[in-house]
């Protein structure tokens, strides 16, 4: 899905805050802070287009955790879900696995080989969800 920017407003430079002295330190920043060229892509938690997609309402990414080439994910909204990405020397994928029972927000990820520890949350009520598998889909012990 390519980016639009033609009616972007973009911010105006402000000649008061350019004669400071801190403006040229952040300048300099500036060039080693960002990236010059490459590529941003946006992928759909969707499995390449052959699963459905994590629901909109419930797609706001909030806690991620990386051990042994795979990142665990978590997501919240109407209701937390959990998912995976890797990339591997013949592909990438992104992986929706389940919604989290019982949650509306994931704070923390800890990835553990092919277990992971969610910190969950739910209207104020803070529990630890234990992932035992994280491929294939399936196994969640809530505890």
């Amino acid at each position: 899905m390519p980016i639009d920017l033609s009616n972007h407003k973009w911010p105006v430079r402000d000649e008061e805050m350019r004669s400071k002295p801190e403006a040229s330190e952040l300048v300099a920043s500036a060039r080693r802070t960002f990236v010059s060229e490459g590529a941003l892509y946006v992928r759909a938690i969707d499995f390449n287009g052959q699963m459905r997609a994590i629901p909109r309402e419930c797609s706001a990414i909030t806690a991620m955790g990386y051990d042994d080439g795979i990142v665990c994910g978590a997501t919240a909204g109407e209701q937390s879900w959990l998912f995976i990405y890797t990339l591997l020397s013949y592909g990438e994928a992104a992986v929706p696995l389940l919604p989290i029972p019982d949650c509306t927000d994931v704070r923390g990820v800890v990835v553990d080989g092919s277990k992971a520890y969610l910190a969950a949350n739910n209207g104020g009520e803070g529990h630890i969800v234990r992932v035992t598998r994280l491929c294939p889909p399936g196994d969640v012990i809530q505890e």
